[in-house]
């Protein structure tokens, strides 16, 4: 009686298999699932870790940008704060209070003092003015007698004298101001709209303390590549560069200098704008905290930080104060290529194909094996079968093992010979038998034969 399999349909296939290859499956399957698993949970935790060491370096490395920039704005600092005591500066400053002129060689001599300033720390602006906020002397074209006409500068020259600190500050310099003030201009600036470091210093009377005018020194960032060059110093490649922010939201490059890492023996490239600004949009409103976002530059993926650079900082005698607001006017920006992290991925990539191909060349081994071990001889063991049964009763079946496949042609071959040997008893009993009734009929015919006598 035939009875109906119960085997799940969507498995036919798998049950009609032969056993080679139901093995192969097997292994393949249960080889590749679990490096196929830990490759990619292993590359996806390995990205998002490297990601996140990405984005703490870019942040790290905008801070090393930010040192660079208050470099020059530290040196005006000290300078000015020295020259704030210089006896030469404080008489112009209180014969200004005074409402009396400099004699000539006095205001020569300030102009002087002045423009060595400007030349020993390659800046544009250094500038004596009284707390009526006109200008005493000047190291650039002669503006003596001119009352400080930016709202953005006057605020900040008020806000010193009436707390009697320094103030350090990042401004825009209009176009109209730079030409009043004809500074020499560093290669690569133009006359247009720029960003300045301003740094404000008092004037005191020695005798009781009274401000009696301010030391404005400046230096204008754009065209200047060393904050972006000792930048790129500092870590051999990337992208580095510092921005001005508008009151209406736009931004202008100020300065920028991109390395790229894959050919690192190229020279830098400046004037590189970044392709998207809304990680500086960002940047700005987010009070000194550096932002991150991936962007492509130079067909290059960057991981992009960016940063506000506080809108002054004022000189407390506890300590620096840095002040910040929505409006930031100066924006430093890090680009740390993920060039290292794509190598990184790749090497690991590669280990992961190595091990598949390793763990694919093991399959096969093992299924050749398994098929010259076990298939082999159930193959083998099939054809003698298949022969038994067609009468070659002196059919055997190799013996390869001892298992159980081993065990079962042993099985078969005694099967073999217990089915020889019956069927040749069989067939002698059946000879002697046949035998037998040829001599009772012979001794029948003979017993006839006399009776009819």
């Amino acid at each position: 009686m035939r009875t109906e399999s119960r085997r799940p349909a969507w498995l036919g296939w798998f049950y009609d298999l032969q056993i080679g290859r139901k093995q192969m499956i097997a292994m393949v399957v249960c080889e590749l699932i679990p490096i196929l698993g830990l490759g990619v949970g292993s590359t996806v935790v390995l990205v998002s870790s490297l990601r996140a060491q990405l984005l703490s370096q870019a942040k790290s490395e905008v801070a090393v940008t930010e040192a660079n920039y208050n470099v020059k704005v530290n040196q005006m600092g000290f300078g000015s704060r020295g020259q704030s005591d210089n006896p030469v500066i404080v008489n112009a400053a209180k014969v200004s209070q005074q409402g009396q002129s400099l004699a000539n060689d006095a205001q020569n001599q300030v102009k002087q003092i002045l423009q060595n300033e400007v030349k020993a720390r390659q800046i544009e602006y250094a500038t004596l003015v009284s707390k009526d906020l006109q200008i005493i002397a000047n190291a650039n074209k002669n503006r003596v007698g001119e009352k400080i006409a930016s709202g953005n500068l006057a605020n900040l020259i008020k806000q010193s004298i009436a707390g009697g600190q320094q103030i350090k500050a990042s401004e825009i310099l209009s176009k109209e101001e730079l030409s009043r003030e004809a500074p020499p201009l560093s290669e690569g600036a133009s006359s247009a709209d720029a960003l300045i470091r301003y740094v404000i210093t008092p004037i005191k009377d020695p005798e009781n303390q009274d401000v009696i005018g301010v030391l404005i020194f400046g230096d204008i960032v754009n065209g200047k590549l060393s904050i972006a060059e000792n930048t790129l110093k500092a870590f051999g490649t990337g992208y580095s560069a510092v921005y001005l922010r508008y009151p209406n939201g736009e931004f202008a490059l100020s300065t920028s200098l991109y390395k790229t890492f894959l050919n690192q023996q190229t020279d830098p490239q400046s004037r590189v704008p970044l392709p998207d600004t809304s990680v500086l949009a960002a940047a700005a409103q987010a009070k000194g905290e550096a932002v991150t976002q991936r962007l492509s530059i130079g067909g290059q993926t960057y991981t992009i930080a960016a940063k506000a650079v506080p809108n002054r900082i004022v000189e407390h005698p506890d300590g620096a104060i840095p002040v910040y607001s929505e409006d930031a006017i100066a924006l430093l920006v890090r680009g740390t290529p993920e060039a290292v992290l794509d190598q990184v991925l790749s090497s690991s990539l590669q280990q992961e194909a190595i091990v598949l191909i390793l763990s694919l060349g093991v399959i096969i081994g093992w299924s050749l094996l398994f098929r010259r071990t076990v298939l082999k001889p159930i193959q083998q063991l099939e054809r003698a079968t298949q022969d038994f049964a067609q009468g070659d009763r002196s059919v055997r079946a190799e013996v390869f093992s001892r298992d159980e496949v081993g065990q079962l042609t042993i099985a078969f071959n005694r099967m073999a010979e217990n089915i020889a040997e019956t069927e040749q008893i069989l067939s002698t009993e059946a000879s002697r038998q046949e035998h037998q009734a040829k001599e009772a009929r012979a001794l029948t015919d003979i017993t006839v034969q006399m009776r009819d006598r």
